[in-house]
Formats: structure tokens, C-alpha cells, sequence
């Protein structure tokens, strides 16, 4: 809910921070990936449900493209405001045959998630347009059966849950508002590392690769966007050994769900 791309470069995409939830539902049929789409429109402004049902991904294309019959430039569901969060549900994706329709749209969805681009086709020719879209994928397997995300952690059911979800009075979802709205205002300002927090970082990280060689530096790059996120919840824009440690626990504890799953 705070994620988003700070700046964008040829390289990197600073600040994106996709979600994939598996394991969603997996005792459980008639818990469905909507669920998730009706708690987080409660919380923000805006966000966009795709249901990746064969009859969704079949009915019309999600990328913008122009007809020149009628001469006009068509709206895809990814041509959207800026910063609008995407509900992906994969949970409603049944056994039946994909069209060119549908194929498409899935490569849509994995140049979204993997490059924060939509392609607006022109027929003759097309133009990449880049996004601020962040994704959170929901998946009843042990992984998406889209691009990976930076982030994928397997759900632990303890509870079925209800909707639309009326847990709370409004006054509580009022709240949250306002304070994931504050917190989201926050991530203008710049974030500091101070050079301490950074020589402990740097120690930190050189030991997990020693223990686990499969740590790279995209596993750093996360942490520290978690990290960011952390503080920020805190109201702070610094990076200190209270958000790192947090961090490294949560990913500890993602870490062995994933080994498990």
C-alpha cells in the first residue's frame, strides 16, 4: 500500500515493490483473491481487480490500441491513474483454452509486472509507455504463473475470510486512511542511510551470503525498499537498527514459509 516507483532509469525501477500471495486459499476453494481487492479498497483511494478468469482474459484487451475505422485510440484496463494499485487474482483462472486475446494479455500483464510498461499498439507501430502501477498478485499454487515478483510470500490460513469485510466501523477504516495516506505523502521526502546504518548494512549482508550463497544484490535492493516502508510506518525517514532489524525478521520468518511450501 505505500510501494510505488520513486524514479525510474534504464537500469532499475527505484521504489517498486510487487507483492505475489500464494498458497491463497489453498484448503479452501471458496476463499477467493476478491476478498483481498474488497479489504484493500476499503483502505486506498483507488485500486483495480483483474480476475484472471479465461472469460476475463478472453472478453477485450487490457493494453490501450488505436482502430482507425473508427479513428480512435481504445482504453486498455491497464490505462489507468497513475499509482493505482492492481489486485491480480488468479484464483479464478479455470481449464479452458486461451485465444490470441487472452495470450496477449497475459504478456501485458508480465511486461507490467516485470518493466512497469504498457504497450499502446497503433497497429503499424507501438510505443511503450512506462507506469506506476504497483501489482499484487494472488495465487491458490505454490507460486504465480505470471513473472515473479519481487516479493512472494506464502499465506498461512487461520481463518476464513468474510465479505465484503465489515470487521471494522467505519470510523476505524476512517483511521487507516488517513494515517496509509500521511504515510504515503511521506515518500517525497528523500530517505537517509546514515553512514553507520550503512557499514552495518553492508556487514550484515556479506554475512547472509556467507551462510546462504544465494543471496544476491536483489535481495539487498528489497530489503532496503522494505526497510524504507518500515520506517516510514514509524513516520521517520531514516534508516535505523529498529526498521533493519524488523526487516531482517520478517524475511527470516518469508524465507523459511518459502522453503516449506
Amino acid at each position: 500500500m505505500m510501494s510505488g516507483l520513486d524514479c525510474k532509469n534504464e537500469v532499475e525501477r527505484v521504489g517498486r515493490f510487487d507483492l505475489s500471495l500464494c498458497n491463497y486459499g489453498a484448503q479452501n476453494e471458496d476463499v477467493k483473491g476478491q476478498y483481498v481487492h474488497a479489504t484493500v479498497s476499503q483502505l486506498l483511494p483507488r485500486c483495480q481487480y483483474l480476475d484472471l478468469s479465461i472469460k476475463s482474459l478472453s472478453d477485450a484487451l487490457f493494453s490501450p490500441y488505436k482502430d482507425y475505422e473508427s479513428n480512435r485510440l481504445y482504453a486498455g484496463r491497464l490505462q489507468t491513474v497513475s499509482n493505482t494499485p492492481f489486485i491480480i487474482d488468479e484464483t479464478a483462472l479455470g481449464t479452458g483454452k486461451l485465444g490470441d486475446i487472452g495470450i496477449k494479455n497475459i504478456a501485458a500483464l508480465n511486461q507490467l509486472i516485470m518493466h512497469q510498461t504498457v504497450t499502446y499498439d497503433f497497429r503499424y507501430y507501438s510505443n511503450d509507455w512506462k507506469v506506476n502501477l504497483p501489482v499484487l498478485l494472488v495465487s491458490r499454487g505454490k507460486k504465480s504463473l505470471l513473472a515473479a515478483a519481487d516479493c512472494i510470500v506464502p499465506v498461512k490460513e487461520k481463518c476464513t475470510p468474510s465479505l465484503p469485510p465489515q470487521i471494522y466501523s467505519q470510523e476505524v477504516y476512517n483511521v487507516c486512511r488517513q494515517y496509509l495516506a500521511t504515510v504515503r505523502s511521506m515518500k517525497t521526502r528523500p530517505f537517509d542511510i546514515k553512514e553507520e546504518m550503512a557499514h552495518k548494512v553492508e556487514q550484515d549482508f556479506v554475512r547472509m551470503r556467507q551462510i546462504d550463497s544465494a543471496i544476491c544484490q536483489d535481495d539487498l535492493h528489497r530489503w532496503l525498499n522494505l526497510v524504507r516502508f518500515v520506517e516510514l510506518s514509524y513516520g521517520s525517514n531514516c534508516c535505523t537498527e529498529r526498521g533493519w532489524s524488523i526487516v531482517q525478521s520478517l524475511e527470516s520468518e518469508r524465507m523459511d514459509r518459502n522453503r516449506n511450501k
